[in-house]
């Protein structure tokens, strides 16, 4: 009817709202009749009706929808709306919000999810279909599924993944080892369910996106049989009632949340516990109790710490949850095998608040793995509970551990060749090297192979050559920090392999990531790092100036105009660049003079040490007198003979101009200005370099008027254009574009300006 009637500030919305249209009619169409089916294929998995002969069954039978649309008819949108649509349905009076959508990681998002959170509503969310591996590495993030809260403390959103009818996981479905993001999992391939037509439809859709609203399903129905549950215990229901699918992928152990979602162990009463292992840090810092080289990998001869997570896979709290750790494998010691873990809510992990010690014998071979058994005791329950999880000692031969920039090995730049294999879809093998400022490295991935045992590389010329059979891998380059993306490089390497060329700005440790293009390169490859030359210098001459303002203390002559002129003495800067990428140490320039010899005092001056790619000016004084009879508008020519405590020598010169040069410079501040007459007499300049100023000053009479002009615009060859350029865009760099400004008599106080009055670029 056109009225906000129940007053929350949107009109006409009965069933829900469009945000992507800004109206009360969260329809699919749009202008021309189009849309797409995807919400509605989602929402008859939540709640089709069932028992009535027709169509499909949906998780829960008996549910309301309210219909909140957040995207366009092409399925695109941004976040803004996705946030406003998570508020309106939070405020609206929603139990569950499925979101089987997803994009980029956006912090954008984090408020909205925090508000429906607080008010109650479980969320559920895509993990998407990119066929990656979701991580601690914020760069591997997703939006909504990612907005979790703070990492490894909350879980303000179910994350769902993808399986098909034999529990496998989707080739498609992103996957986590981190149980706040990646929660549980669900059918997700070639699911029946409604589809919008004007007359009503079935078809099967298969993606993240049909997986999650079978969550927000059960989620429903959990609360329709527990209406007094908080969302955090129906959480806990969804997460703990699901049935383990380890064993049907061994490749994602861990990774598919506790398992595939089952709705009949849901409704049972809840208990406090099983405790169950879920993951485990090393840190080998050498800081705390550790003693290791902090590549979070434990060596021979290393004591490390561990952190332990657990989670209480029942639906009531755990109180005074402890573990103890114990292992039988020969070289083992165990340091600190007992720590605390607090209460753990029903569904929620707690990591321990002091980490485990153990010590690594330095007799144990690299590749062993540590078979520990931890058992978890809490004062409820039924416990104690007895978990095994194995540690590998040092890497095996493809280099793993290696998932985080934290992980990474140390490999050397002197072109040595590694060899990695991406195992899994989403697999990413980090490293990192040590890096001199200014020093070229080149980063590249050769020999580019399939997994079996005779696995032939070269042979991919393509992109729709890999399928499974080849890596096909992606560079990218991270700064010193591990997370900072320097560059990234996907075919360089030619074929399928990678290249990335980079010069170090700063001397530090850099990390770079190798991971495939899609689900399907997995394989084997070989990676290097090469540095370029190292060297000290050459060193070269960059820029000079002169001072020859009076100064009898300095032993300077002249009229302080900033020119070189007949009868001054005149001190000379200089400056020399170090265009090596070593540090040049002590370096002396020796002075001599082309047409005035004699004339250098102390003309051997220290420039001190000139690091790898800077410019440094003398430190000692360099004074030069031109006698009364040299003429002007002639240059003299110094030769400077450079060395280095570790280096040279190197010989460059320079040239100054007695007077001015045939352009007028020196001319760049008022002091230098050049005088010319009001007779209209043509001057001829030049601009050089860019951002270059002429200063030019003349005697005014009052009352008298005067024009000022610049013409015959030209480029540094000399050459005017036929037809000067009309416009801006038409400059390029075949004419010069002058602007002019008339200053006072104290040569600073504006009076006019102009750029184009003089016809085309002239002023």
């Amino acid at each position: 009817n056109g009225r906000d009637d129940d007053g929350n500030g949107f009109i006409d919305d009965v069933y829900g709202y469009d945000f992507s249209d800004g109206d009360g009619d969260p329809d699919v169409e749009d202008d021309y009749g189009d849309g797409e089916s995807h919400g509605t294929h989602c929402a008859g998995t939540v709640g089709a009706v069932g028992n009535n002969g027709v169509g499909v069954v949906g998780v829960c039978w008996d549910v309301s929808i309210m219909a909140v649309r957040v995207l366009d008819a092409d399925g695109a949108g941004d976040y803004y709306d996705v946030a406003e649509g998570i508020v309106y349905a939070a405020q609206n009076g929603a139990d569950v919000i499925s979101m089987s959508l997803g994009g980029g990681y956006d912090t954008s998002l984090q408020s909205a999810i925090n508000q429906a959170y607080s008010a109650g509503v479980v969320i559920c969310a895509a993990m998407g279909n990119e066929y990656s591996h979701i991580t601690t590495d914020q760069s591997t993030w997703v939006s909504p599924v990612c907005n979790d809260g703070t990492l490894g403390v909350d879980n303000k959103v179910i994350g769902v993944a993808a399986v098909d009818e034999d529990d496998e996981k989707a080739p498609f479905s992103n996957y986590s080892a981190a149980y706040s993001f990646c929660d549980v999992s669900a059918p997700g391939v070639d699911i029946l369910s409604c589809v919008w037509t004007e007359e009503g439809s079935y078809d099967s859709y298969s993606g993240t996106s049909m997986a999650t609203p079978h969550v927000a399903g059960l989620a429903a129905l959990l609360k329709a049989a527990y209406p007094g549950d908080s969302n955090t215990s129906i959480m806990a229901r969804i997460i703990s009632g699901a049935d383990g699918i380890d064993g049907s992928n061994p490749s994602y152990a861990g990774k598919l949340g506790s398992g595939l979602i089952n709705a009949a162990n849901c409704l049972q009463p809840g208990t406090p516990g099983p405790g169950r292992y879920v993951d485990h840090t090393i840190d080998d810092d050498a800081s705390g109790g550790s003693n290791g080289d902090g590549d979070g990998v434990p060596d021979p001869g290393e004591t490390v710490e561990m952190g332990i997570t657990l989670r209480n896979a029942g639906l009531e709290a755990l109180r005074n949850v402890r573990a103890t750790i114990t292992t039988t494998t020969p070289g083992i010691t165990i340091v600190d095998g007992t720590e605390q873990f607090g209460n753990i809510a029903g569904g929620q992990m707690a990591t321990c608040t002091e980490d485990f010690d153990f010590s690594v014998g330095a007799g144990v071979a690299d590749g062993t793995q540590i078979q520990f058994a931890i058992q978890i005791n809490a004062d409820n329950g039924n416990g104690p509970w007895t978990e095994q999880f194995g540690v590998h000692v040092g890497r095996d031969q493809w280099g793993e551990p290696d998932d985080t920039y934290q992980q990474s090995p140390s490999v050397l730049t002197d072109g040595t060749v590694y060899n990695r294999r991406l195992e899994t879809g989403g697999d990413q093998d980090w490293f990192r090297f040590s890096a001199t400022a200014n020093v070229s490295y080149v980063v590249q991935t050769s020999d580019l192979g399939d997994l079996s045992a005779n696995s032939t590389a070269g042979k991919v010329s393509s992109k729709g050559d890999v399928g499974s059979a080849y890596a096909d891998t992606i560079l990218a380059l991270y700064g010193t920090d591990g997370t900072t993306l320097i560059t990234s490089n996907d075919d360089g390497g030619g074929g399928m392999a990678s290249r990335i060329a980079w010069t170090c700005p700063t001397t530090g440790t850099y990390y770079f990531k190798v991971y495939g293009y899609g689900s399907g390169s997995t394989g084997t490859y070989s990676v290097s790092v090469t540095a370029g030359t190292q060297s000290v210098g050459p060193i070269e001459f960059s820029s000079f100036t002169i001072d020859d303002a009076q100064n009898a203390a300095s032993g300077i002559v002249g009229d302080g105009d900033g020119a070189a002129e007949p009868g001054e003495t005149i001190e000379v800067s200089v400056w020399l660049t170090n265009t090596g990428n070593q540090t040049a140490t002590s370096v002396e320039a020796a002075f001599s003079a082309s047409i005035v010899a004699g004339a250098l005092q102390d003309s051997t001056v220290p420039f001190g040490d000139i690091a790898a790619g800077q410019t440094a000016r003398n430190t000692g004084r360099l004074l030069l007198t031109l006698d009364q009879n040299v003429p002007l508008g002639v240059q003299v020519i110094l030769t400077m003979d450079i060395t280095a405590g570790n280096g040279g020598p190197w010989e460059d010169t320079f040239a100054l101009w007695v007077g001015a040069d045939p352009y007028g410079e020196p001319d760049n501040t008022p002091a230098q200005a050049k005088l010319v007459e009001t007779d209209g007499t043509l001057h001829d300049r030049r601009i050089s370099p860019a951002g270059d100023h002429d200063y030019i000053k003349f005697q005014a009479t009052a009352g008298h008027n005067y024009t000022i002009q610049t013409s015959s615009l030209g480029d540094l060859r000399g050459s005017i254009p036929v037809d000067p350029p009309k416009a801006k865009g038409g400059v390029g760099a075949l004419a010069l574009d002058t602007v002019m400004h008339l200053f006072g008599t104290d040569g600073t106080t504006e009076l006019a300006y102009d750029d184009d009055g003089g016809g085309g670029q002239a002023s």
